[in-house]
């Protein structure tokens, strides 16, 4: 029997199966859907300020970090269709448990485990996407991929958000839930069994991971407000990640994908996640702020508006699976960016200005997740499409991440007085930082000849 990565797709695998694969993907936006649905009632049942609640956000994306890794070694170790369906459990139980009434900590640690889950479940939906779509569909089949999560992240909020207004929490977590078990009913019922793996789980490598990355996150968000605390935790940090890299050096099928890292191809692209993922983020959180300053009109359609930058990143994904020259795709996308984050920072106008901002952004995404999905996922080695799926969340989350300190602790701390009395200096200053890791990015992304 073929293992499941090197699966043509031909066959018993039906179309359900792909509904069942795409529809699970979608079901990894759920805790970001209802977060932001919840936020208001959290913030008053806890009685929490603005800044409290802004506490939320860090441990999701730190979930998404720590999980990516340990999550596809899990799928590498006991098959993709399991870890798939499992993840797919657990994201629809925790997303439920968000809305029960829990203290402040127990809601952030709640908020980190809906991070990891959503991880191994994007990680072992993408290393289902080969074996489901055939090696011939797969360029489609991870377009697809990168088009439901931009669709259930656009989508989710509104429609869970009018059950939330009609019912109330029983009109949120309903809706929440009959997704999750209907795609887990479904795949459960169609996606290829495949082989698991050999071998023993590698249980020291996962803590490793979790405690070395789990250190270094920690004195990030720390070293701003307290530095030796923060400078403590790099060190503590550091030498986990050292014993980390010592202990999974020369493994055979290291969690840590230190055997990717070593081919050039791949380690461009696992830096063009990063920069890409960095620059994404941060042209989000600008966004809609950047426009307010540049005259966009207080009358204008704004969930129109926001729309459309889905809708133009599911459009140009769908283009880039279809592609030929998928080699530049990556590289038009990270332009794309760059060029929308050029425009935010320092072009004037009104809402013709703001709609070619939002789709030129919108775009430049879809191009780029696609094409860091196929240079990555798509040509891993047999066996090694589940650490490659993970090193790609994992990248592309460590660069959400970093958006927030890079485009604007960084400018706060470089332009002190400035950012002080509210210039929006600092804030082009930051796009510019987010630029630049674009223009890196594409850089990076450029195809080599020979």
């Amino acid at each position: 029997m073929l293992r499941l990565e090197e699966t043509s797709g031909k066959g018993p695998v039906s179309g359900l199966a792909r509904v069942a694969l795409l529809l699970g993907l979608a079901v990894a936006t759920l805790p970001g859907a209802l977060s932001a649905l919840l936020a208001i009632a959290i913030m008053g049942r806890l009685a929490l300020t603005p800044t409290w609640l802004a506490l939320l956000q860090p441990p999701y994306a730190a979930g998404l970090v720590l999980g990516a890794l340990p999550g596809a070694a899990l799928a590498a170790r006991y098959g993709a269709r399991r870890a798939f369906l499992v993840a797919l459990a657990l994201v629809g139980a925790l997303s439920a448990a968000a809305a029960l009434p829990l203290p402040l900590w127990p809601l952030l640690g709640l908020r980190l485990l809906q991070g990891m889950a959503a991880a191994g479940l994007l990680a072992a939906g993408l290393t289902l996407v080969r074996p489901v779509f055939g090696v011939a569909g797969a360029g489609l089949g991870y377009a697809l991929a990168v088009m439901v999560g931009v669709a259930g992240a656009a989508l989710l909020p509104p429609l869970l958000g009018a059950g939330y207004a009609l019912l109330g929490v029983p009109g949120l977590v309903g809706p929440a839930l009959a997704l999750a078990v209907g795609a887990l009913v479904l795949g459960w019922r169609t996606l290829p069994a495949g082989d698991p793996g050999t071998g023993r789980f590698d249980a020291l490598g996962a803590i490793l991971a979790v405690a070395s990355l789990g250190l270094l996150l920690a004195a990030l968000y720390t070293a701003p407000f307290q530095p030796w605390r923060g400078f403590v935790l790099l060190v503590l940090g550091l030498l986990a990640l050292v014993l980390w890299v010592l202990q999974q050096y020369r493994r055979p099928a290291p969690m840590l994908p230190l055997d990717l890292l070593t081919v050039s191809d791949f380690r461009r692209t696992a830096g063009v996640a990063l920069l890409g993922g960095l620059a994404a983020s941060a042209s989000g959180l600008a966004l809609l702020p950047q426009l307010a300053a540049r005259g966009l009109p207080p009358d204008a359609p704004i969930e129109m508006l926001l729309l459309a930058g889905p809708v133009a990143a599911a459009l140009a994904a769908l283009a880039a699976g279809r592609a030929t020259m998928r080699g530049w795709t990556a590289t038009v996308g990270a332009l794309l960016l760059a060029g929308g984050m050029g425009v935010l920072a320092f072009a004037a106008g009104g809402l013709p200005m703001a709609l070619l901002v939002v789709l030129t952004l919108g775009a430049g995404r879809g191009l780029l997740d696609v094409g860091v999905t196929r240079a990555l996922v798509g040509e891993a080695p047999p066996g090694r499409g589940a650490a490659a799926a993970g090193l790609l969340v994992g990248c592309l989350s460590l660069g959400a991440v970093l958006a927030p300190f890079a485009t604007m602790l960084l400018p706060f701390f470089w332009l002190g007085g400035v950012m002080r009395d509210g210039s929006a200096g600092a804030i082009t200053y930051g796009l510019g930082l987010a630029a630049l890791a674009a223009l890196l990015a594409a850089l990076l992304a450029a195809p080599r000849r020979g």
